[in-house]
């Protein structure tokens, strides 16, 4: 998402189907590179989606919605980040996805949405937002392949194919289950 487009930085999109690791991945590199990790709400209102994002940037927010807006952009332009935002899918009603749109266009920062399965179809109604995407990774369900790899690097040991099998039904494919 850093590779500028005619001069634009991008925006990121992740989705697929839960359980495969878009949260973790999200919130591993929020950690790793310190940058603000947003999860979205159903509940979330426009102010409360402004007020989060400021006080991930570690401002204190402001009353109103504009003003929250004002501390986004002026923040984002004196100290550039990437934002992550999880959960993008509850942002699709009454177009509060628009408020990314505008601050990644207002401070050139990459806005990283992440998703259900379905919402890079539902993003793409927002045609003046989903041309800004220069990266789009969909999540997959792992394989066989992908779970015996998975296992040897957590557990340090090469699993038989019966068991890595066993898994792989009790698991759905999906990260949570299969680690668990």
């Amino acid at each position: 998402v850093n590779t500028p487009i005619k001069g634009r930085i991008g925006n990121g999109l992740f989705f697929g189907p839960p359980g495969t690791g878009k949260t973790d991945v999200g919130q591993w590199y929020s950690a790793e590179k310190d940058v603000p990790y947003i999860r979205s709400r159903k509940v979330s209102s426009q102010r409360s989606l402004l007020a989060i994002i400021v006080n991930e940037l570690g401002l204190s927010p402001a009353f109103r919605s504009d003003d929250l807006f004002q501390q986004i952009i002026e923040e984002l332009i004196g100290r550039p980040t990437p934002i992550i935002i999880d959960e993008v899918d509850y942002l699709l009603k009454n177009g509060m996805v628009e408020i990314l749109r505008d601050i990644n266009d207002m401070t050139n920062t990459p806005i990283i949405m992440m998703g259900m399965e379905h919402v890079d179809k539902k993003l793409r109604l927002y045609r003046h937002l989903y041309d800004r995407f220069t990266a789009i990774v969909r999540f997959e369900l792992f394989d066989k392949k992908e779970i015996a790899n998975l296992a040897e690097q957590a557990c340090a040991v090469q699993l038989s194919d019966c068991s890595v099998e066993f898994i792989e039904k009790k698991g759905q494919g999906k990260l949570r289950l299969t680690m668990t």
